[in-house]
Formats: structure tokens, C-alpha cells, sequence
């Protein structure tokens, strides 16, 4: 930690630098970086890795070798652009630089973001504006608010409360006089409202309807389907009130209000789901019938947390099938249920669907057939990855998506999460970790109780012989295996290890380092200043250097909780033979007697959930 302090007070030196005709040839030192890496990625404009810390959270760029590029100075910074440009943001300002670490846009904005027709949105105290590669002010400041340009020359900007659009020359194309303005990357139509309404124009400022709809697609997202990527397929979808209507190109009416029950807009493969009356069908981009008006039920696959897939489930007598994106019948209408999923399949992500009839579950591919029988008692999502979890007969094993068993259906139970490269076995009472993709032993089944770190997948909590402590994947021991219980993630709590051995608590850092020694009957920690410690049914504090600042000799201690308050601890309220007086923080007397009733006040909750476990305890 020592020697990347010492590193970054020389890339702060080496920052002084940025705001002067620096040369072009400076190199900055090579850095082995190694876990210290929280994020990565490759930039195709330099070629060199966008990069941020783990500790300090700064971002910069390395090239290949890890020599670095731009230094670890920014708070956030963008992959470089066609003309080697980036913004960043130092402290709570932005600005631009090039690839040699040049200056070209002091960091005194407010905000920045990216070019677009040659201008860049920036905020300066308060007020929006646009700016050229040079830095000028090309539309000046005048805006409360602001978006970038669009593909179209436009730019939303606001005044007053109200929207409306530019050009790249500040010309208002429509005044800036209504409540709301959404423009759609994918299309040249613009919707403003007023009034509650929304009515249509185009990016030249031309109105093409009047102020009725309660919504179109695009505004509020409210229609089941959405896709960020188009606005519209050939129909654009309106609503007033329960009624829909969709429009053409050229915005005439080609079903109006009444005509359907329920619609949803055209997906980018040209197909709407819609009901007539009671039944649901699909129509194409053309307002043909593609599906029969003759189903209980059509949905989309939901995303997993937002959005959804272009493909349909197909509802009929209590069973489901699936359409794909054209329509097309791949799953009769036989099943109980569908999941869309992803396995990773010929080194490819591809579409499957964990399949469930009779309470069995299988797989079916995006072809419609059953790669993975019927068969098993429970599957887990793929996730992307070649295997996944699956039960048969009461016990789990390690399946691919083409039903072939990876590891045999011996083990008690089997669980992973997406973002871990492992799966977390136990067999006959033992615990270990295989690797996700080769399936070899990371990790041998040896262990009473294991489980991953909250804060590092790659270090584990283990029991072995009736004791606890951490180790990393590669067997390093970080906390001795020697205690009787460690914590692991605990709602409001510090960020090192409760521990308790011998029935005494303590903590312990993450990296091995006893904070506090565990010679307490209780500890509550709640605050970075003390920590209340609890002996022999009696009461005391100590800091976090293990050092008495009240001594364990009273029936109780209050303070108010930091995280409640949204300030430090301060006062300390102590109970003494039923009596209550305070302290500061350093245990010096602020106050010789506290009435009850404030007592009572301030921590009646605290004394109810007391009383409350007394009389259980009883």
C-alpha cells in the first residue's frame, strides 16, 4: 500500500502538468497493477485498456504491458473518441484531453458529454450550453437543461420548465414551450406534449397531429413491450385512455380506437401481439393476421429486469408453447411453463428455454427441439455458461445443455451465482468448489461449512475440524482456522469479521489482522469511533485501538445511531443504579443527571426489544 501511495503522488505530479503545453513524449512508469484492477476494458479507438482501481477508484489507460497511458487521476473517464478526444471528471469537474495526455477542454465544467456534430453538451455553473473540439463556446450558456445532438441536428434543450429543440446553430426548430419533449435515436419523429396530451412533428419542426394522445410509444414506456434500439416497424402505437390505435409512415390511420382490446408496438422482426375481444393473436407489420385471434393468452419472455424478448409464449387450455420471432410455432402448446435463457454453445451464446411439464423439467433450443430430456427435478439458469445445475432423484449434478451429465447426480446440493467462475459442492457433509468451465477441483471436498466471501469471490469462509476461518482459492489461509463462529455479510455492520472463539467475541480484518482480540461477552458496532463491549451482563465502550473508554461496569449505554442521524456519535448515554448521565465521546461527563423521560424518548425501542428478550430469556 506503501509503494502505490508513493505511485500516485507522483502521477499527482506528474497532473500539474495537464493543464500546460505538456510534451508529447512523456511516459509515465511502469506499474504492475495486478489485483489491484476492479474494471477493464479495451479501447478500439488506442488500442490500450480502460482501466479503474480497485483502491484508489481512479481511472486511467494502460497499454498492453501496463505502462501507463493516461494516469490514475480520474474520477470516471470515457473511451477515446474518432478524433483521440476523451472527457473525464477530476474531483466534481470535467473536461477533455487527447491521447497525449493534453489538455484541450480545462476541467471546469460541471458536465460534459460526448460529440456530436461537432458540438458537446457541457454545463457551467448551472447553465447548459455547447462546445466545439476547440473548447469554444459555440451555443452559448443560456440553458437550464440539455441533451446531446441526435443524428438529426437537433438538441433538446430547456427553459423554465419547458422543452423544446436546436439546431448545431442554436436555432430554435420548435420554441422551447412545452412541458415535455421525447426524441427516439432510431427515428426522425419528435412527440411533445401539452396540456396531457401528446401530438407528433419531425425533426424539421413540422407538426404532424394534434395534442390527443394520452401516449405514444416511446414517451413513458407504459406499453408491455419495449425496445430502445427502433421506434416503430411499419406501425406506430398510440393509446387514449384504453383505446389503441396504430398509424403508418405516413401517421394515417390503419386500425382505430376500438378495432383491438389490446395492443403492443411492432418488435424490429415486424410483429405485434394484440387481442380482439377475448382472444389474443398476432399481426405483422402490415396489419396482417400472422397468428389466429383464438388464445387465452400471448406474452413476450421478460427480460430479467427490465424489458423484453421478441419472442412469444403461446397460451391455450392451461398449457403454453413458444413462437419465435417470426411467429412461428417451435414449442407445441403442450408445456406448463417456459424460462428464456442463454448457454454458451460451440464457444457461442445461444437461446434456450428451460422447459417444465408434469413437474419435470428439461431443455428446449430455439429450433424447438428437446436438447435436454424431460426429466429432472429442477435446472438452474445457464447464464451464458457452458453447464448448469440440475436435480434428478433428490440429488444435484452438473449438466450441459445438450444432456450431457458433466458430474454425476452424487452431491447434496450445488450452487453458483453469474457472476462466479465456480460451483460450491457438498457431498456426505463435506464441502468443496470445482471451476465453472473445466470442472476441475479448485477446492477438495474436505470441508465442514464453506461459503463465499461477500466482498471477494475468490476467498471462502471454511469449517474444518469444528473451526472456522478464510482461505483464498488457492488454499492461502488469510484468517486462522481456529475460531468458533465468523460472519460474513452483516446488514449495517463494519466491514471486518465478527468472531467469536471460546464464547468471546472480537473482530478481525479481512486480511488476518485482530482489530479487536475476542475477550468480550458481546460486542455492537455500529460507528467508526466506539464500540460497545458487553462482560458479565455489564456494559463499557472501547475504541477501535482496543483502548477503554468507558469501563464495563454499567447496566447499559445508548447513543444515537449514525445512520439514522446522517452524523458522527457525539453523546453517550449511560445507565448507572437505574440513574442516567453523559458523556462525550472521549468518556468525559457532559451532563450529571439525564432525565428518564428523554432516556425513554430517544431509545424506548431499544429498551422494549430488551424487555422483550428478557422475557423470553425467562
Amino acid at each position: 500500500m506503501k509503494q502505490t501511495s508513493i505511485f500516485f503522488l507522483i502521477l499527482i505530479g506528474l497532473y500539474s502538468c495537464i493543464n500546460q503545453n505538456k510534451d508529447s513524449s512523456l511516459q509515465f512508469p511502469k506499474v504492475q497493477l495486478g489485483d489491484n484492477i476492479d474494471f477493464i476494458d479495451l479501447d478500439e479507438q488506442t488500442g490500450w485498456y480502460r482501466t479503474r482501481l480497485k483502491e484508489p477508484s481512479y481511472w486511467g489507460f494502460i497499454d498492453k504491458d501496463s505502462v501507463v497511458k493516461i494516469p490514475f487521476l480520474f474520477e470516471y473517464i470515457n473511451p477515446f473518441d474518432s478524433e483521440n478526444m476523451t472527457y473525464g471528471q477530476i474531483g466534481d469537474k470535467y473536461g477533455y484531453l487527447n491521447t497525449n495526455f493534453d489538455t484541450i477542454i480545462p476541467f471546469k465544467y460541471d458536465e460534459l458529454r460526448s460529440f456530436n456534430h461537432g458540438l458537446a453538451q457541457a454545463e457551467l455553473d448551472g447553465m447548459h450550453g455547447f462546445l466545439n473540439r476547440r473548447g469554444e463556446t459555440m451555443i452559448p450558456f443560456v440553458y437550464d437543461d440539455a441533451r446531446s445532438f441526435e443524428s438529426w441536428g437537433i438538441a433538446k434543450v430547456s427553459k423554465n420548465n419547458k422543452w423544446g429543440y436546436i439546431d448545431t446553430t442554436g436555432k430554435e426548430i420548435i420554441p422551447i414551450i412545452y412541458p415535455d419533449a421525447v426524441s427516439h435515436r432510431g427515428d426522425s419523429l419528435l412527440f411533445l406534449s401539452q396540456n396531457n396530451k401528446w401530438g407528433i412533428f419531425n425533426h424539421k419542426g413540422n407538426q404532424y397531429s394534434k395534442f390527443i394522445y394520452d401516449e405514444i410509444y416511446g414517451t413513458y414506456k407504459n406499453f408491455d413491450y419495449y425496445n430502445s434500439n427502433y421506434l416503430f416497424k411499419g406501425l406506430l402505437l398510440v393509446r387514449t385512455g384504453n383505446q389503441y390505435r396504430y398509424l403508418n409512415r405516413d401517421l394515417e390511420i390503419v386500425t382505430d380506437f376500438g378495432y383491438y382490446t389490446k395492443a403492443e408496438p411492432v418488435t424490429q422482426f415486424g410483429y405485434a401481439l394484440v387481442k380482439k375481444g377475448s382472444f389474443y393473436g398476432v399481426i405483422d407489420s402490415m396489419n396482417n393476421v400472422a397468428v389466429p385471434f383464438k388464445y387465452s393468452l400471448i406474452e413476450h419472455p421478460r427480460r430479467p429486469y427490465q424489458g423484453f424478448y421478441d419472442e412469444f409464449y403461446i397460451h391455450k387450455n392451461g398449457n403454453v408453447g413458444i413462437l419465435n420471432e417470426k411467429a412461428e410455432l417451435i414449442a407445441d402448446i403442450i408445456y406448463d411453463s417456459f424460462e428464456r435463457d442463454y448457454a454458451k454453445i460451440n464457444d457461442s451464446s445461444q437461446v434456450i428455454f428451460i422447459t417444465q411439464k408434469d413437474h419435470h423439467y428439461g431443455i428446449i433450443d430455439k429450433s424447438g427441439d428437446i436438447t435436454l430430456p424431460i426429466e429432472f427435478e429442477k435446472i438452474l439458469l445457464f447464464e451464458g455458461n457452458i453447464t448448469s445445475i440440475a436435480k434428478k432423484n433428490g440429488l444435484y449434478g452438473i449438466v450441459d445443455s445438450h444432456g450431457n451429465v458433466k458430474m454425476p447426480f452424487d452431491y447434496q446440493y450445488i450452487t453458483t451465482n453469474r457472476d462466479w467462475d465456480y460451483f460450491i459442492l457438498q457431498k456426505d457433509k463435506t464441502f468443496g468448489v470445482v471451476d465453472k468451465q473445466s470442472l476441475q477441483e479448485i477446492l477438495p471436498l474436505e470441508y465442514q461449512d464453506l461459503e463465499q466471501c461477500f466482498y471477494d469471490e475468490n476467498r471462502f469462509i471454511v469449517k474444518k475440524g469444528g473451526k472456522y476461518g478464510v482461505i483464498t482459492r488457492s488454499k492461502e489461509v488469510i484468517i486462522p482456522i481456529e475460531y468458533d463462529t465468523i460472519s460474513n455479510w452483516v446488514e449495517y455492520g463494519p466491514k471486518e469479521h465478527f468472531i467469536v472463539k471460546n464464547r468471546k467475541h472480537g473482530l478481525i480484518s479481512r486480511d488476518g489482522d485482530v482489530v479487536i482480540p475476542p475477550i468480550y461477552d458481546e460486542i455492537f458496532v455500529d460507528n467508526g469511533s466506539l464500540i460497545k463491549v458487553q462482560n458479565n451482563n455489564l456494559f463499557g465502550t472501547i475504541d477501535w485501538e482496543n483502548e477503554i473508554i468507558h469501563p464495563i461496569k454499567y447496566e447499559n449505554i445508548f447513543w444515537e445511531w449514525p445512520y439514522l442521524t446522517g452524523k458522527p456519535i457525539d453523546t453517550i448515554y449511560i445507565e448507572k443504579s437505574g440513574k442516567y448521565f453523559a458523556t462525550d465521546t472521549k468518556g468525559n461527563v457532559i451532563e450529571a443527571s439525564v432525565p428518564e423521560e428523554l432516556i425513554i424518548d430517544k431509545f424506548g425501542y431499544l429498551l422494549r426489544n430488551m424487555d422483550e428478550l428478557i422475557i423470553i430469556d425467562e
